[in-house]
């Protein structure tokens, strides 16, 4: 995760605002970008046993997908 990022940085930085776009508009963009990157990628990780279960081939239950949907979700 950490390189990926080291990665990102020097292109977040590279690329300014258009003509007429608010920095702080674009500043919240970015960040907003960036968080939503790390909530996907840390909801991945919570559930990638049963992720991993609902996609292997050798699964024995048909409804797979629906048994990680019931799991996962509260």
């Amino acid at each position: 995760m950490y390189c990926e990022l080291s990665l990102q940085l020097p292109e977040l930085t590279s690329v300014g605002p258009k003509k007429g776009e608010h920095p702080l508009l674009h500043l919240a963009l970015q960040n907003s970008g960036m968080l939503v990157g790390a909530s996907i990628m840390l909801v991945i990780a919570m559930y990638e046993h049963q992720l991993q279960q609902a996609f292997s081939p050798t699964s024995n239950s048909d409804d797979s997908a629906t048994d990680l949907l019931t799991t996962a979700i509260p």
